[in-house]
């Protein structure tokens, strides 16, 4: 999964590097050209992949305590094409 979201971030970054320039003209940009190019990038990768598993572990702290955890989940997700 680390591949994965490291192709993304890539991609992220490609695309800003791309819109920055555009953004700062007077040009506006078309922002459903563009969500329409992220997914056609993520089917693209996606189309290649046979499989993938991903687990993942998210925490909710309150307050002001980043110690504890007020809940907690680990979630698996599998990916079989």
């Amino acid at each position: 999964m680390a591949f994965l979201r490291s192709n993304a971030a890539v991609a992220l970054a490609v695309i800003f590097v791309w819109i920055a320039p555009q953004a700062n003209s007077t040009q506006e940009l078309n922002q459903t050209a563009v969500i329409a190019s992220i997914d056609a990038a993520v089917r693209y990768r996606y189309d290649d992949v046979l499989g993938f598993t991903d687990i993942e572990h998210y925490a909710v702290f309150r307050g002001g305590d980043q110690t504890h955890p007020a809940a907690e989940m680990t979630v698996k997700t599998t990916y079989r094409k």
